[in-house]
């Protein structure tokens, strides 16, 4: 499969560049951090380093710019200059880039990453507000040294005296700008001390239980026997609860039951935490629909 390659300027504008000069630890820095961007963004991705960045220094009138050239060799590999969104090409229809979702984040940690079982969307919540991109756009977002190097090569150069915008054009001649972010949006860009999220993944499934005890007057503090092990689980069908309280009681415990069953699992930092509930209890397999095999002697 041939080689994926294109090009986009990178151009920073201000009445400090009208004679193409900029500090050179500033330059160093922000041609660093777009490198490291697109370095990791590939690797998180891509699963690989299989990609080239080349620089054309060449200078560009009214500003202080240059143009590079991205080259994935990896076949079938996922365009990360896209998903970062320093393309002319949108990402597909709803899809956020991962510097619109910086945007968005205004500097701030995810507070959390919620997944749903099945979905190829991700819910990012911070300060009560709700951010969906797609799991790669996540997944860089989430990336400490993603942070740093749009730090980087977006804030820290606005940051300076003179240098009013950072603008991605698809070439050095076009007029049309893929993107401009103008100084007063700088901070919102900044790499926040720490990253700390929790990601949530919900799955729903089907599958039987044994009760070993139960609390009818709430919901929590029930347990069943469930993969070969004791669960507390949360008992969310009202109506199982009912018929459990009633004066027609059915015997449950050590009974067998068919259940739709809810998992959710928290990551936060390292610290896993799965929490099981029960949403709706189904057939009742009594001892005769089992199969049972007697004790040995």
């Amino acid at each position: 499969m041939a080689d994926k390659t294109q090009s986009v300027s990178i151009v920073y504008q201000g009445k400090a560049l009208d004679d193409h000069k900029m500090d050179i630890l500033s330059f160093a820095k922000s041609l660093q951090g777009l490198g490291e961007a697109i370095y990791s963004a590939n690797e998180i991705v891509n699963g690989g380093r299989d990609i080239e960045v080349n620089v054309d220094a060449e200078l560009i009138a009214g500003s202080f710019g240059f143009d590079i050239e991205v080259v994935q060799h990896l076949a079938n590999a996922k365009d990360v200059v896209q998903i970062l969104g320093l393309s002319a090409i949108p990402l597909a229809v709803g899809g956020a880039t991962v510097l619109e979702v910086l945007k968005k984040l205004n500097g701030r940690k995810i507070d959390i990453v919620e997944k749903a079982n099945g979905s190829d969307k991700v819910k990012l919540k911070v300060d009560g507000e709700e951010i969906v991109c797609s799991e790669d756009v996540e997944k860089i977002v989430n990336a400490p040294e993603i942070r740093k190097a749009v730090d980087a090569f977006v804030r820290q150069p606005l940051l300076q005296d003179g240098i009013d915008n950072f603008v991605v054009k698809k070439s050095r001649t076009s007029k049309k700008e893929i993107l401009k972010i103008h100084k007063d949006e700088a901070e919102e860009f900044k790499s926040p001390k720490v990253l700390f999220e929790t990601k949530e993944e919900v799955d729903e499934f089907e599958t039987t239980v044994t009760f070993v005890s139960a609390h009818t007057d709430k919901k929590s503090g029930w347990r069943v026997e469930f993969g070969g092990e004791k669960r507390n689980v949360r008992m969310e069908d009202n109506e199982f609860i009912k018929l459990v309280t009633g004066p027609d009681a059915p015997k449950i415990f050590g009974e067998l039951f068919a259940v739709k069953m809810k998992k959710i699992v928290k990551d936060s930092g390292g610290q896993v935490d799965e929490k099981l509930s029960i949403i709706k209890v189904g057939r009742h397999f009594a001892a005769k629909d089992r199969k049972i095999k007697p004790d040995a002697d």
